[in-house]
């Protein structure tokens, strides 16, 4: 299941129709919102699947050669088994039997 969240905050008033206190207030409440569906999108993709592993961070171009590194994360309350779980696209890996994150774990690819 892929779930793809995009959303955007509007100003559609004219800066002279309100004040500035309100503006801003305005502002603050479109956040708000968006933050509060951005949350309960991802809490419903969360809970329809069985596990969830994202790219957290990745170097991919240091100042110094070969150090090249990513760090994948389990958003899930569950163990994670990456056997036979592969890599593609610049590099290839496949990850060994047995490689298991931990809940809410991070591991680092180098």
């Amino acid at each position: 299941m892929e779930t793809t969240i995009i959303f955007t905050i509007i100003n559609t008033r004219k800066e002279k129709d309100i004040s500035p206190g309100k503006s801003n207030l305005l502002t603050l409440t479109r956040i708000i919102i968006a933050f509060l569906c951005f949350t309960v999108s991802m809490h419903r993709a969360m809970a329809s699947a069985d596990s969830v592993v994202v790219f957290n961070e990745v170097q991919y171009h240091p100042a110094a050669e070969g150090v090249e590194w990513i760090e994948l994360r389990n958003l899930m309350g569950v163990r994670v088994d990456l056997s036979g779980w592969k890599l593609a696209g610049g590099i290839e890996l496949r990850f060994e039997e047995g490689t298991v994150m931990d809940s809410h774990g991070l591991l680092l690819v180098a």
